[in-house]
């Protein structure tokens, strides 16, 4: 019965039992429950204190503030006991209005994004912020706004600076002559492309950007080619992208069809482990600079010229002054009604020709020895109006329309003829069937223009545009030199002017010559008779070229001179004591001692000596050797004997000779023996 009753009290307690371990065990999980809500609670008080982004918890109901963590109180320059518990206007961000229409879009969303305002700092200054509201149920169930604020003050001051910087260089690059650009690694996009394009190419900045590839469309076929062979392939690895930059030079067609050319030089744009992110590049238009190069070459080539020119026309001008005098002495001695006077009258022709093309040369190098003079263009276009007749021949006409105003100009007159010479026998060239051939002066403001037309064949626009290069010539092989335009051209550079010509293919061309009109009236001119030209006066002949001088001797004593002559400076300085010495006549370039030198040293002695210099040498060569063409009596090899006894007779006559050009009598019938180049 006992254990039986124990048995019952046992089974009784069961329940019992079991109820105390589940109320334990309960009691167990709720604790450890409460223990992760207050270890989150924790962790989550810790992150919200040392989050970098600014943090505050606001209470929904009383829209008081409940909380701030470090970043936010840094950020407004205020401690915890300042805004804990106090309205959340406290927390410095935007106005009422704009509070309260957060307010609204939270309760109505949950959350507040990306909202861009203004944050006022405990001590007035402000930042730019965004700010976003997120709606939160507490372990509690209590609400809570968590704000969160991010500072884009730094931000937007660099967007500023940058949107200022791109501002800047837009400008720049709009007021630049320079095209600046931007594309991809394959160059099948443009990003961006500067207006200056349109100017230098003609063409749309859009058409670019609908069509990058759209830009070597202009360029010449044979450039673009080359262009595409050289241009590195960025997007393929190629092993030429090595380099910090590349530069390439190439032409394009204008829309109006010109030319220019243009030097492309880009810059690979690479990120930090050198891939390439973009080609940036800028397009500088080159065709003044070329022109400026080839201008370059083209006077370096005269200049080369100039120094064979004058290599040559020393010697070359010695033998021509030989046959010149030897022939001028042998058709006075024949004289004209001698069947062998038209064989004299070839030899003279030859030197003429001869020593025209030394001048040619020399005028289109710009070295011929020039003496400048005031002069009426209207007396010499008349002077040379029968020879021109000469030239071009009978079927075409010559006709003159000259200004009876006309103001005088400052040029050498044999220059000035050879000038209109020339352009007569281009124009002859150009009618021959004949035709009209018309010189007329006028004056322009202050210049002087002498206008020569024909109604002949005229010229393309690619011959037009290369008329005055040296050696350039449309005749056929052996027919035409190339010179004759560049020859005018030098002659007129070399006078302060300029040569304009207008011209049509097939109805002609005219060339306008324009000069620099002189203040002062032309210098009268004077006849010297053929008496004038004898003398008896005693001169000594000075010149290392045996032939020369002994030519020169025997001229001036066909004309009464008494001559002495020497070969060398020391051997003149030797003979100037021996007899009363009136002029001596000098080789300005010799061996030891030159003309200027002996003549210093001579009119140390002789003071009333007086001195005449030849030469066969360019300017340049001249002055070299001290002696300027305006500040003596100078005659040029090759010279006829006329013109060797009247600058001797000159000379002589210095201190009682009319100012003024010699006028040589024109011999019509003889003319060719006149040297009027």
């Amino acid at each position: 019965m006992v254990a039986l009753a124990f048995l019952v009290l046992a089974v009784a307690a069961i329940p019992a039992v079991l109820g105390e371990r589940r109320v334990r065990r309960a009691r167990r999980e709720r604790d450890a429950a409460l223990y992760e809500v207050q270890m989150r609670a924790r962790r989550y008080a810790k992150s919200f204190q040392q989050a970098p982004t600014p943090l505050a918890l606001v209470n929904p109901s009383s829209l008081h503030i409940t909380e701030v963590n470090e970043a936010y109180m840094m950020l407004l320059g205020r401690t915890r006991d300042q805004l804990v518990g106090e309205g959340v206007a406290n927390l410095g961000l935007g106005s009422p209005r704009a509070r309260a229409q957060w307010i609204r879009r939270l309760l109505r969303s949950g959350l507040v994004r990306n909202a861009a305002t203004t944050l006022v700092c405990h001590d007035g200054s402000t930042r730019d912020v965004i700010v976003g509201l997120d709606l939160l149920e507490q372990a509690d169930g209590e609400m809570q706004v968590l704000v969160t604020v991010h500072d884009q003050t730094e931000v937007n001051r660099a967007l500023a600076a940058l949107r200022s910087a791109d501002e800047r260089m837009r400008e720049l690059t709009n007021t630049l002559d320079e095209v600046f650009w931007i594309c991809t690694p394959d160059r099948l996009v443009m990003h961006y492309i500067s207006p200056a394009y349109e100017k230098m190419s003609g063409r749309s900045c859009k058409h670019v950007y609908a069509n990058a590839l759209a830009a070597y469309d202009q360029i010449v076929d044979e450039d673009r080619e080359r262009l595409i062979r050289e241009l590195p392939r960025y997007n393929q690895g190629d092993a030429r992208d090595t380099e910090p930059f590349y530069v390439h030079e190439f032409r394009i067609r204008l829309p109006d069809g010109a030319l220019r050319w243009m030097r492309a030089k880009e810059f690979p744009v690479r990120d930090t482990a050198g891939t390439v992110l973009r080609i940036a590049g800028v397009i500088t238009d080159i065709t003044d600079q070329r022109l400026l190069e080839e201008q370059l070459r083209q006077a370096q080539k005269m200049e080369s010229l100039g120094m064979l020119a004058g290599g040559i026309a020393h010697d070359f001008n010695n033998l021509l002054a030989v046959i010149s005098s030897c022939s001028g002495l042998l058709a006075e001695t024949i004289g004209r009604d001698s069947p062998d006077a038209e064989l004299v009258d070839d030899i003279s022709e030859a030197v003429v020709r001869a020593s025209a093309l030394t001048r040619q040369l020399l005028a289109f190098s710009r070295k011929h020895v020039a003496e400048a003079v005031v002069l009426d263009t209207n007396i010499v276009v008349t002077d040379t109006r029968k020879l021109l007749r000469r030239i071009v021949g009978e079927t075409i006409e010559v006709d003159t329309s000259l200004d009876p105003e006309l103001h005088a100009v400052r040029i050498d007159r044999g220059h000035l003829v050879q000038v209109i010479l020339n352009l007569a026998v281009n124009a002859r060239d150009a009618m021959p069937k004949g035709g009209l051939l018309r010189l007329a002066t006028r004056n322009v403001d202050d210049d002087v223009v002498l206008e020569i037309t024909d109604n002949g064949c005229g010229m393309s626009p690619e011959v037009l545009a290369r008329a005055c290069e040296p050696f350039f010539t449309t005749k056929e092989l052996g027919k035409g030199t190339g010179m004759g335009l560049a020859v005018v051209h030098g002659i007129v550079d070399q006078a302060g002017g300029k040569v304009e010509i207008d011209s049509d293919l097939g109805r002609g061309t005219t060339v306008r010559i324009v000069l620099p009109a002189h203040a002062g009236p032309a210098q009268a001119n004077r006849t010297i008779t053929e008496d004038s030209e004898r003398g008896v006066e005693t001169i000594l002949i000075v010149d290392d070229d045996e032939y020369v001088r002994r030519a020169t001797a025997r001229a001036l004593r066909a004309r009464g001179y008494n001559v002495i002559e020497a070969g060398t400076g020391r051997a003149a300085l030797v003979a100037l004591p021996t007899a009363k010495i009136d002029l001596m006549l000098t080789d300005i370039i010799m061996p030891g001692m030159n003309g200027r030198v002996l003549a210093e040293a001579a009119r140390s002695r002789f003071p009333e000596l007086k001195v005449v210099y030849m030469t066969g040498y360019t300017d340049d060569e001249v002055v070299k050797h001290g002696v300027a063409r305006g500040e003596v009596e100078l005659i040029e090899k090759p010279f006829t004997i006329q013109a060797l006894a009247l600058k001797v007779r000159s000379a002589l006559d210095a201190d009682s000779r009319v100012t003024g050009p010699i006028e040589i009598p024109i011999d019509r019938s003889n003319h060719s023996r006149l040297d009027l180049t």
